[in-house]
C-alpha cells in the first residue's frame, strides 16, 4: 500500500486549481471583457481572490479524500487524490487550446460537429492520463529542499497579500439597494412581457401600415393601451432588454453591449428583484449571452432564466447582498468560469451543444424555430409555476437582416437576395402577430388571461435604429383599459408602470416615469445609447472592439427632442440628427436645436452619470447638427 505525503499532495490540488483560475484569468484580461473596466491592480486582487476563495471551498473534500484514501488500496489513493488535480490541469490545458483555436482561427470547440467533437474528449483524457503518471512520479520522490522553500514562500506570500487585501475589502462602504418596503397583501396579476427584436411600429397594420401585417393584435384594439410615440434607450439588445427589466438609463448602469455586466449595488436594483420580494416568482426565457439576466449579472432577480435555476448559474446567490456586492467581480468571474467548463465538457460529451446565440439570430430560418422552442417553453413555464408569476419572454423573428417566416404571405414566389426586404420582414412580423395569437389562446384556456398583465413590444427598431418608433402595446387584466396615447413614452418607463399598477412604490434609482398618467406630457428628452464600433464576428461572435476609457461601449449618446433624433458620436465628436418616424412628427429644419444646445443636453447626460469627459476630443461647433 502506497500512502502518498500529505503536503505534496495538498500542494498539487492547490497548485492545479491556481493553474486552472489563472489561465482563464489571462484569457479573459487580454481580450475585452467584463474584466476590462477594472483596474491592473484590481484584476490581481481578482485573480488571487478567486484563486484563494477556490481553495478554501475544496478543502473539506481535500480532507475528506485524504481520510478515505489513507487505509485504501494503491488504484483508488491514485484515483481520489491524483486524479483530481490531473483532470483539472488537462482541463486547463485543453481550454488554452480551445482559446488559442478561437483566437487566432476563428473557431472553437463549439464549431466542431457530431461525432467529431469526441477528438477533445479523447485529447482531454489522454492529456490526464499522462499528467497523472507525472503527478504520481512527482509525489514519490523527494522534493529538492529548495522547491519545498519555494512553495513556503510562496504561500506565505498569497497569505499576505490575502491579509493586505482583504480588509479593504470588508471595509468598502455599500449603499443602500433602495428595493421599497411593502406592505400590503392581497392577490395580484400575473406579468407578461412579450418582446420581439428588431420591430418596427411602423410596419404593423394595428399603428396604421397598410399591409395587414398584425390582424390578430389588431382584435384587441378595445382591450388593449397603445403608446404611438413609444422609443427605447439603446440601440442592441443587450442595452434595451436591461433597461427594461432595471428601469434604468444604460448610462446609468453601463450596460450597453457585451461584454457589459452590472456591477456592484445596480446589480441588485431591478423590476424582477421587486416583484420577487412580494411573493411573484420571476422567470426569463431569451437568448443567452446577449439578453441572458444571468449573464449579464442581474443578480436577485429571476428565480430561473431560459430554464437555468438561479442556484445553478449563481451560486453565490445566498450570500448577503454585502458579500456579493464586496466580491462581485470575483463571483462573476468564477461563476461564469464554472458555465464555460460545464458548457465545453457537456458539448464534447454529446450531452448538450455549445450554443451560439449570434449564429441563431443571423441565420436565416433558425431564429423562427428557436421561436417556436421558446414560445413551447413559455408556455410549460406558465403552466408549471404557482401564481403571481412574471415572465419575460424574447422573439428572435423579426430580426434580420434576412428572415425566414414559417408563413409566405406578403413574400410569396419571392427570392431574399437582399438584406431587410420588406416583404420578408413584414411576413416576419405577421409571424409574430401568429405567436401572439397562439400565447393568448393558450392563455385563455389555462384560465390565466384575464388575471395577467401582458406587455407587447420590441428591443428596437428594424436596424438597430433608435429613430424608429416600437409597439408599446398593454392589456390589463380583463382589457380594463383601451386607447391609444399620443405622448412619447420610452422603454425604462415599463417598469415603473408595472410598480405604479401594483400600487408599489416606485425606487428613485428607477430613471423612467409610470405610463399610467398619460394626460401629463414628456417634457424631458428621451435617452438613447448605440454602442462603438463591434468586432467582426468570430465564429458568430461579436463584442465592443475597442473596448477602453472612459466610454468603453458608448459609441454614441442621443436624444429625442420635439420627435427629432439627436446623437454625439463620441469618437469623431460630431452631431447628427434624424426624424423620428412617429406619425406626430411636426419636427422641421427651421425647429432643428443648433449643434450646440442638443450637445450641451448630452453631456450633461454624460456628466451626470460619471463619464470623464477630458478625453473627448475638441471640434468646432458649427450652427446645425449633420443629417444622418
Amino acid at each position: 500500500m502506497i500512502r502518498y505525503p500529505f503536503a505534496k499532495t495538498s500542494a498539487l490540488w492547490f497548485a492545479s486549481i491556481a493553474f486552472l483560475v489563472s489561465s482563464e484569468w489571462l484569457f479573459q484580461i487580454t481580450k475585452p471583457s467584463f474584466l476590462s473596466r477594472y483596474s491592473l491592480l484590481h484584476n490581481c486582487e481578482l485573480a488571487l481572490l478567486a484563486i484563494l476563495g477556490l481553495n478554501i471551498l475544496i478543502l473539506p473534500f481535500l480532507g475528506f479524500c485524504l481520510g478515505v484514501a489513507h487505509h485504501q488500496r494503491k488504484a483508488i489513493v491514485r484515483v481520489i487524490l491524483l486524479g483530481i488535480p490531473s483532470g483539472l490541469l488537462a482541463l486547463s490545458l485543453l481550454l488554452m487550446f480551445d482559446n488559442l483555436t478561437h483566437t487566432v482561427f476563428g473557431f472553437n470547440m463549439g464549431a466542431v460537429p457530431g461525432w467529431w467533437r469526441l477528438t477533445y474528449l479523447f485529447l482531454l483524457l489522454a492529456m490526464a492520463a499522462d499528467i497523472l503518471k507525472k503527478l504520481e512520479h512527482l509525489v514519490l520522490i523527494p522534493w529538492p529542499k529548495a522547491a519545498a522553500r519555494c512553495l513556503q514562500m510562496t504561500a506565505g506570500v498569497v497569505l499576505l497579500l490575502t491579509i493586505i487585501i482583504l480588509p479593504g475589502r470588508l471595509n468598502i462602504f455599500i449603499p443602500d439597494p433602495g428595493l421599497p418596503v411593502v406592505t400590503q397583501k392581497g392577490p395580484r396579476p400575473n406579468i407578461l412581457i412579450l418582446s420581439t427584436d428588431g420591430l418596427r411600429a411602423a410596419n404593423m397594420s394595428s399603428y396604421g401600415y397598410y399591409r395587414q401585417t398584425t390582424p390578430f393584435i389588431d382584435s384587441l384594439s378595445n382591450e388593449t393601451l397603445r403608446f404611438k410615440g413609444h422609443f427605447v434607450n439603446a440601440s442592441h439588445t443587450t442595452g434595451s432588454v436591461m433597461a427594461l427589466l432595471s428601469g434604468q438609463l444604460p448610462t446609468r448602469s453601463k450596460v450597453i453591449y457585451r461584454p457589459d455586466i452590472f456591477r456592484g449595488v445596480d446589480a441588485f436594483r431591478n423590476l424582477p428583484g421587486i416583484l420577487r420580494s412580494i411573493g411573484y416568482r420571476t422567470m426569463d426565457v431569451s437568448l443567452e449571452y446577449y439578453a441572458d439576466p444571468f449573464d449579464l449579472n442581474m443578480r436577485g432577480a429571476f428565480d430561473s432564466a431560459n430554464f437555468r435555476s438561479e442556484r445553478e448559474k449563481q451560486f453565490a446567490s445566498s450570500l448577503p447582498i454585502t458579500w456579493q456586492v464586496r466580491f462581485d467581480g470575483e463571483i462573476y468571474f468564477l461563476e461564469q468560469f464554472a458555465k464555460r467548463l460545464i458548457g465545453r465538457l457537456a458539448h464534447m460529451t454529446g450531452i448538450r451543444d455549445l450554443g451560439n446565440p449570434y449564429f441563431v439570430v443571423t441565420h436565416t430560418g433558425t431564429e423562427n424555430r428557436l421561436d417556436e422552442k421558446i414560445l413551447y417553453r413559455a408556455e410549460r413555464l406558465m403552466g408549471n409555476s404557482p401564481q403571481p408569476f412574471f415572465l419575460h419572454v424574447h422573439l428572435l423573428g423579426t430580426h434580420g437582416p434576412k428572415f425566414g417566416p414559417p408563413r409566405r404571405i406578403f413574400s410569396m414566389g419571392k427570392s431574399q437576395d437582399q438584406e431587410w426586404m420588406d416583404d420578408f420582414y413584414d411576413d416576419a412580423i405577421l409571424s409574430f402577430d401568429g405567436y401572439v395569437a397562439k400565447l393568448f389562446a393558450h392563455m385563455k384556456a389555462e384560465a390565466l388571461l384575464d388575471n395577467t398583465l401582458i406587455i407587447l413590444t420590441s428591443d428596437h427598431g428594424q436596424q438597430f435604429t433608435l429613430w424608429q418608433a416600437v409597439p408599446m402595446i398593454i392589456r390589463f387584466p380583463g382589457g380594463a383599459r383601451s386607447g391609444l396615447v399620443n405622448n412619447p413614452s420610452q422603454q425604462i418607463d415599463v417598469a415603473p408602470t408595472i410598480l405604479d399598477y401594483l400600487r408599489v412604490p416606485v425606487p428613485s434609482w428607477m430613471d423612467g416615469k409610470s405610463l399610467l398618467n398619460v394626460a401629463g406630457q414628456r417634457t424631458e428628452p428621451i435617452i438613447g445609447v448605440i454602442p462603438g464600433k463591434l468586432s467582426q464576428a468570430t465564429n458568430g461572435w461579436r463584442e465592443t472592439e475597442h473596448y477602453r476609457p472612459p466610454f468603453y461601449s458608448l459609441g454614441t449618446l442621443s436624444i429625442i427632442v420635439d420627435n427629432t433624433w439627436y446623437g454625439l458620436a463620441l469618437e469623431e465628436n460630431a452631431i447628427f440628427y434624424h426624424h423620428t418616424d412617429s406619425e406626430n412628427d411636426s419636427a422641421t429644419g427651421s425647429n432643428l436645436l443648433s449643434e450646440t444646445e442638443a450637445r450641451q443636453i448630452i453631456v450633461n447626460q454624460l456628466k451626470a452619470n460619471g463619464y470623464d469627459l477630458d478625453l473627448l476630443p475638441g471640434n468646432e461647433l458649427s450652427e446645425t447638427p449633420k443629417p444622418l
